[in-house]
């Protein structure tokens, strides 16, 4: 306003102007220097660092944030949970959630388990972040559905991960592509290749047109296994990818 001091809506929108041109730097000096920055700001600023892979300084400018008296507020949570943050500060963040009486939401659980489907040995505590999200009448999106899929691939079980997407459809939602493509990864944890390929036939018998990221992880699958036939699968996706147009 003219002639006024910064206030926390201008604080946010220079802060989104500054990212917008690659300065994140200097956004997050402006949000800590200002004086005037509420949780919107430090939010834009957690993101644009959490998107360039600075993932260590988006949680300390958390803590900067609270020295400069500004309660963090659940998008600044998930938005530090979207990135790849180890499992035990993944639990941390839910826990001091729960300690600030800050209620998650659907983003909050799927950027949580989303983060711990991408280790080995995720699946027990991402099904009791997925209880916990139903036990507290927050509804899944496919995106959930999706990260819940790939704690099981990770898992090297294609059972499993098949189970899920069954449950999906049976909860009334229609399983999306990238949803196939999470269970497809399950073999390619086994390296599997006959097991990628006869899933891959399933999702066309279903009437579900593969993607390129489809046929990529069928293909990773084929390497990994190493056999001749299996190389010799690679090929053939390859060409089907070229007729394709993907």
């Amino acid at each position: 306003e003219r002639g006024g001091s910064l206030n926390e809506r201008h604080v946010a929108s220079m802060a989104a102007a500054l990212v917008g041109c690659g300065e994140a730097r200097a956004a997050e000096g402006l949000v800590l220097s200002s004086g005037a920055a509420g949780s919107h700001a430090f939010s834009i600023v957690q993101g644009a660092l959490v998107q360039r892979g600075r993932y260590e300084r988006a949680l300390r400018l958390m803590e900067k944030m609270r020295e400069a008296g500004v309660r963090p507020d659940r998008v600044n949570y998930n938005v530090l949970l979207s990135a790849r943050l180890p499992a035990a500060t993944v639990r941390c963040l839910l826990g001091e959630m729960e300690r600030q009486g800050v209620a998650p939401d659907e983003r909050t659980y799927a950027g949580a388990i989303n983060a711990l489907a991408r280790r080995r040995g995720g699946f027990g505590a991402a099904q009791e972040l997925w209880d916990d999200m139903q036990a507290r009448g927050v509804a899944p999106t496919p995106y959930t559905w999706c990260a819940l899929v790939s704690a099981a691939a990770e898992e090297g079980d294609p059972a499993l991960a098949r189970a899920l997407v069954e449950e999906m459809a049976g909860s009334g939602q229609a399983p999306t592509v990238a949803v196939h493509n999470a269970a497809l990864k399950a073999f390619a944890r086994r390296r599997d290749a006959p097991g990628a390929i006869a899933a891959l036939e399933r999702l066309r018998h279903a009437g579900i047109a593969p993607n390129t990221a489809t046929f990529n992880v069928a293909m990773e699958a084929c390497c990994r296994a190493g056999s001749p036939e299996s190389l010799g699968h690679v090929k053939a996706l390859y060409g089907e990818i070229l007729a394709e147009g993907l």
